[in-house]
Formats: C-alpha cells, sequence, structure tokens
C-alpha cells in the first residue's frame, strides 16, 4: 500500500494510546484533565450561542494549563462573535505562538483583522491600521520560513509602533530562526522593556544565549524566567540543557525531573534526561529515557539517535544501525546539538550507513521518499525515488510514487510512461491504474481515463478515490447522471470522504441547486478542518472561474468551492472570507487569487483586485482570463494604455476571448479611438452572437458617427 510507513507510524500510536497510556493515566495531572474538559464545556456553550458562558469556560481551562493552543484559539473565535476583535487578535496571536501551524486561528485572525478595520472609526490615524497588516504579514512570512521578509515587514511595524512588544517578540523569533543570535537577544530585550514579566520571552532569550555559548547568561535568564512563572516545564528543560553543556549532569538531571513532574508527556525531557544518564555511564536508565520518549513521540528523531548511542554502548550494533537510520529517515539532517553526539566511533563507521547516501539500497531510499512525500516534500522526496531507480529501475514502489508526483506536477507524460513500467511488472496494480486515470485525464482523453479508474474500481470496489476520479471524468463529459452516482457510491463507502463531498457540491452548483452544493461544501470544510466550534457561512461572486480541479489542497479546494456556490447568493464579504481561507492553506492557489480579484472588482476595491490578478498571474503566467479582469480594474482606474496591455496579452494566449476584445474596445472608446474601438466590438460579436453589451457599445458608436 501506498501510506504503508505512514499507516504503520499511526498503528503504533494507537497501539501505544490504547494500551500503554493505560498505565500511565494516573501519572496525568488532574488540572490537565480539567483544563481540556472546560475546553470541551467551552464550545459546546459556544455552539450554543453562549459566548460570554464559553470565554468564561476557557478562561478556566487556561488558568489550569496555559498551552492549549485550541484553547486561545476558540476563546478568539467567540471574542469574534461579541465583536470584540482586539482580544480575539490576542488569542489568535497566543495559539500561534504555541502552535505556528494552526491554520484555524491564521483563518479567524485574518477575520478580526479585516473585521477590525471596518469598525475603526473615520478619525483612526491610518498608521495603525498599517501596523496590524504589517504584523501580520511578517507572521506569516515567519511561519513559511521566510525569516528575511518577516524581518522586514515586522520592522515596519515597529517603525509604525515603537513600543509594540509583539512586534519586537516576533521579530527576535525570525532572527531567532535566521541564526542571528545577538539581533534576536536585542530585541528579546526590547520585549522585556516593555512587559518585564514576559517569562517566555527570557526562555526564548536564554536559548539564543545558548546557542552562543554564553552558558551561565543563558541560566540566569531560565531563572528569571522560572521566578516568574515556576510551572514553566520547558524553562526547566532548557536550563537542563545548559546545565548538562556545562558538563554539570546531576544538575541536568535535576532540572529534567521538575520538568517531568509537571509534563510527564514531554518527550524532550526524556530525551535530554536519558543523554544525562548515557553521559553518567548508565546506558540502562538512559534506555529507559529513550523508550518513554519515543513511546510519547514515535517519530522523534532526537531520541532515536540518542537511544542508538546506548545501543552501540551495550554493543547491540543491529538495533543501533536501525534507530539511526530511523532517525536518518525522519530527519536527514539532524540537529547540530545530535551531530555533535556520537556513536561509538567503530559502530557508526564500520557498522551504520548514517548518511552516507552510497550505502542505502533501493527499499530504503524508497523508505525516505515515502517519508518525504507524507510530508508533503515533494521535491526531496522526487530525489529519493530517482535515487532507488538508479539502483533499482523497476522498483514498483517508487515507479508509482514518482508517477503520482509526476501527475502533481502535470508533466503527464513522464507520469504515463513511470506507471506503464508498473503495470509491466504488475498488471492489476490499483494505484497505477487510478494514477494513469489521472494522467489521462490531465490530457483530456477521457475514454483512457475511464479505461484506467475502470480498472482501479474492479481490483478495488471500496475504493472512494477511484469512484470520486471517475465522477469526474463524467463530469467533464457533461455527464451529471453517471457523475453523480459515482460520487454517491464513493460516499456510500466513506460518508467522510472529502474529495468525493467537494465534487458532488461543484456539480450540484453546475445543476443549480445551491443548498445542496453549500452543504456539501460546508461538511468537506469541517471533516478537512476537524474544527468543533461552529464555522461562520462563507460565500462568493459565481462569475469567476469555478473549475479549481486541477489547484489546491482538497482542504482549500473546499473553501474555493463554497465560497463559489454562496457567492452565487450575492453575499461578497463572506465570499473574500472563503477566498482568503483558501490562500491560507494553499498560497499558490492561482484560481483562488483570481476569484477574490473579481469580488474586489465588483466591490470597488480596484487596487487590491489588481494585487490578486497579479499573484495570479505570478503563479499562472498564462492565464488570460486573469490578464482581462486585471484590464477591466485598470479601466476602472482610467489607466487606459495599461488597461489595453492586459487585453492585448490576453488576446495572444487567447485569441478567442471576446471579453478581452470588448474591454479593449472601451479602452479604445475612452481614449477617443472609436475606430479601433469599433473593430474590437465587432470582433467581440463575431465571437459570441449574443454578446448584448458589445451591440450597445457598436450601436453607440455607430450613432455617433452617423
Amino acid at each position: 500500500m501506498m501510506k504503508f510507513f505512514s499507516v504503520l507510524t499511526v498503528c503504533y500510536s494507537v497501539f501505544y494510546i490504547l494500551f500503554f497510556t493505560a498505565d500511565m493515566t494516573q501519572a496525568l495531572t488532574e488540572k490537565q484533565l480539567t483544563a481540556r474538559d472546560w475546553l470541551k464545556q467551552g464550545i459546546l456553550m459556544g455552539k450554543k450561542g453562549n459566548f460570554d458562558q464559553a470565554i468564561e469556560c476557557f478562561d478556566r481551562s487556561l488558568e489550569i494549563n496555559p498551552r492549549l493552543d485550541k484553547t486561545y484559539q476558540n476563546r478568539g473565535i467567540a471574542w469574534t462573535k461579541k465583536g470584540n476583535y482586539k482580544r480575539a487578535l490576542a488569542d489568535f496571536d497566543m495559539a500561534l505562538e504555541i502552535n505556528p501551524r494552526n491554520t484555524t486561528a491564521t483563518y479567524y485572525k485574518r477575520i478580526a483583522l479585516d473585521n477590525l478595520k471596518k469598525k475603526a472609526p473615520a478619525d483612526q490615524p491610518h498608521e495603525e491600521l498599517d501596523f496590524d497588516d504589517w504584523f501580520a504579514r511578517g507572521v506569516a512570512f515567519s511561519q513559511n520560513n521566510e525569516f528575511q521578509k518577516a524581518v522586514t515587514a515586522l520592522s515596519v511595524a515597529i517603525d509604525i509602533s515603537p513600543l509594540s512588544a509583539k512586534a519586537y517578540r516576533e521579530r527576535g523569533i525570525a532572527w531567532d530562526k535566521k541564526g542571528e543570535y545577538r539581533k534576536a537577544i536585542e530585541d528579546y530585550g526590547k520585549v522585556l522593556e516593555i512587559h518585564p514579566q514576559e517569562s517566555r520571552i527570557y526562555c526564548y532569550r536564554g536559548v539564543a544565549k545558548d546557542k552562543l555559548g554564553e552558558l551561565d547568561q543563558a541560566i540566569e535568564d531560565y531563572n528569571q524566567a522560572l521566578s516568574i512563572n515556576p510551572k514553566y516545564y520547558e524553562a526547566y528543560t532548557y536550563r537542563g540543557i545548559a546545565w548538562f553543556k556545562k558538563g554539570d549532569f546531576n544538575q541536568a538531571i535535576e532540572d529534567y525531573n521538575t520538568a517531568l513532574s509537571i509534563n510527564p508527556e514531554s518527550d524532550e525531557a526524556f530525551s535530554y534526561r536519558g543523554l544525562a544518564w548515557f553521559k553518567k555511564g548508565d546506558p540502562d536508565k538512559a534506555l529507559m529515557d529513550y523508550n518513554k520518549a519515543i513511546l510519547i513521540n514515535p517519530n522523534s528523531a532526537k531520541a532515536l539517535n540518542f537511544r542508538s548511542l546506548a545501543w552501540g554502548e551495550k554493543g547491540d550494533l543491529k538495533r543501533a544501525v536501525k534507530d539511526i537510520n530511523t532517525a536518518l529517515i525522519i530527519n536527514p539532517e539532524l540537529p547540530q546539538e545530535i551531530k555533535e553526539e556520537k556513536i561509538l566511533s567503530g559502530v557508526r563507521s564500520s557498522k551504520v550507513p548514517a548518511s552516507s547516501n552510497e550505502k542505502l539500497s533501493a527499499d530504503e531510499w524508497v523508505s525516505i521518499g515515502i517519508s518525504k512525500f507524507d510530508q508533503g516534500e515533494y521535491e526531496d522526496a522526487l530525489r529519493n525515488f530517482n535515487q532507488a531507480l538508479s539502483i533499482n529501475k523497476l522498483h514498483p514502489e517508487a515507479l508509482i510514487y514518482r508517477g503520482t508526483i509526476w501527475n502533481q506536477k502535470e508533466k503527464y507524460n513522464e507520469a504515463i510512461a513511470d506507471l506503464n513500467k508498473v503495470l509491466s511488472i504488475l498488471p492489476r496494480s490499483y494505484p497505477a491504474n487510478i494514477q494513469l486515470g489521472i494522467a489521462w485525464e490531465g490530457k483530456k482523453d477521457h475514454t483512457r481515463a475511464l479505461d484506467y479508474f475502470n480498472k482501479a474500481i474492479q481490483e478495488n470496489p471500496n475504493s472512494p478515490e477511484a469512484y470520486t476520479s471517475r465522477g469526474m471524468v463524467w463530469a467533464e463529459k457533461d455527464d451529471p447522471d453517471r457523475a453523480m452516482r459515482d460520487y454517491d457510491q464513493a460516499l456510500t463507502i466513506n460518508p467522510l470522504y472529502a474529495e468525493a463531498l467537494t465534487q458532488r457540491g461543484i456539480l450540484w452548483g453546475k445543476m443549480g441547486d445551491l443548498d445542496k452544493a453549500v452543504a456539501d461544501y460546508n461538511k468537506a470544510l469541517a471533516i478537512n478542518r476537524g474544527e468543533e466550534v461552529e464555522e461562520p457561512p462563507a460565500a462568493i461572486d459565481g462569475v469567476g472561474d469555478e473549475d479549481a480541479s486541477g489547484e489546491g489542497s482538497i482542504q482549500a479546494k473546499s473553501a474555493f468551492n463554497s465560497g463559489i456556490a454562496l457567492g452565487k447568493k450575492g453575499d461578497l464579504d463572506n465570499a473574500i472570507n472563503q477566498f482568503t481561507q483558501a490562500l491560507e492553506i494553499d498560497p499558490t492557489f492561482a484560481k483562488a487569487y483570481f476569484n477574490r480579484g473579481l469580488i474586489l472588482n465588483r466591490k470597488g476595491s480596484y487596487v487590491q483586485a489588481i494585487a490578486d490578478f497579479n499573484k495570479a498571474i505570478e503563479i499562472k503566467p498564462q492565464y488570460d482570463r486573469a490578464y482581462v479582469e486585471r484590464g477591466v480594474a485598470w479601466n476602472k482606474l482610467n489607466d487606459y494604455e495599461q488597461a489595453i496591455a492586459d487585453f492585448n496579452q490576453a488576446i495572444n494566449l487567447f485569441p478567442r476571448s471576446a471579453d478581452a476584445y470588448f474591454n479593449r474596445g472601451f479602452s479604445y472608446q475612452k481614449k477617443d479611438n472609436p475606430e479601433q474601438a469599433l473593430r474590437d466590438f465587432n470582433k467581440a460579436i463575431s465571437i459570441n452572437t449574443r454578446y448584448t453589451e458589445a451591440y450597445n457599445r457598436r450601436g453607440i458608436i455607430l450613432n455617433q458617427n452617423g
């Protein structure tokens, strides 16, 4: 199966949760359980519309455990519902600090920022609004690992608001991630000048000093953090690391013990305590700690690598090799502090393949590639599968995965070549057949696509993916009845298959049943987000580019399509929110930029619309409709030269674009060039004989010129 390794990981994790943690339940503090109980109670209150009671519940949860990002997220949503956007923003910031990948918090933060702008009084200085924009941009850049851009944006925010602690904090984090620790320390110091009781900032600054080798100063910062918050288990862990680096292993173990008494599920504390035991010459105690760390987090490359040290010390080379190779599969570039810890030189140099690429087998390269594929790192995965195929050119898994990546990159000929090789070895391969169907559908060969999807269904009649894919071909062939039957069958097999819901929603929309379309889109969104608090209604203009089948993740497409359907009902503001959500999930979603630009055009926000069309064109340079609509925006701004340039480009890309000719004619008419305008209106009518507005404009010119 294509997801074999990830499935193993999931199964292992489930086994641990169901069986091993039964013995550890008593070790969990009542506070942690109660915090989650308050969170659930708050969510229930929110669903009932009792937002004040919900906020009280979330407050209780955070008093017990201030590190639950979901609690901040949901309290922020409750504040948003009450119209208190400043408090909402503060909560979303905290949620994102704890978990930078919390896309729900990112989405609602953008909504809160937008609403805060609308709510701002007319005499409010423009700079205050600008600060929020620059700050949000900086945080977004940082989360996308674009640290220099983050620093630049946050520096502008600081120029606007020199006393903003959160801007200095986020810029400090960006400097830290860039490896510029002195600058990070300086920014953390600025935060502490403004808010001297911020324990986490002392901890952040301590980590930066640790990285510079200033261990005594780092320990002073950790001490200060703990004097403010004695339950700050991360500070104990980091202080333990500093003691470890100073060679004081007993003091390090004491700090790790304290961290684990506060949070008995900290795999980091177990990992580093194990390393301290190892340094003290007790590999058995070290192994006990590493095992606990790995049970808590089976994907901890750090714990696996540390454990390989202990196995090597005990002479168990087979286990040492297995652990270090697994660690390298999870993270081929282990952090520096791990690299400094060598397995006994004879073990690593003579027995352990480590990172020496030439010693890996084809199967090992495939394993690494699958791990990267499951993490969405497709370029790295592609290189790994290429390595595997250089060793074994007919490795079926490598060919299937590489073919899948070619499909994602729309390199259908390469995909077909790889997948045909698979069928020459395994004629009944389900994944090869379904990927071949996708490739041929990408080439618009519906007949061959249907043939391969039929074969995939024959091999795996319980595959919702195969029925959904075949349904998409029927929809493309304008056979909605067959398409609907396939989507229904997919959802009979798996009622929670989001892609089938999304595609069925598209079909309902095309059939004019917008309520059913919205219901399917919303269900798909709920499945993908797993969000417990009720979502606000979404929406979008229905005149846009509705076919997103070739772009975006399932979650992004669900937001996109929900917006398309609801936009047909004229709810433009929520439409923008939905497209914004799609873009936060997938910033390369060209059609989401295009459709958001359309709505902004309709709302009269022409400059913002142009910015969105610019992004769509940057991502997809052959996007003729984006050139047309950008030209329309230039027309609205009375910049007819720019508009004509865009319409010319659209016509170069698609010479049968009646809209491009019509709008270029309008530009020429505004520039007092009736002859050229008339030619363009005539051309638009020759392409589309029902183009009423072109007839009207042509009539105006003919009347004016006799």
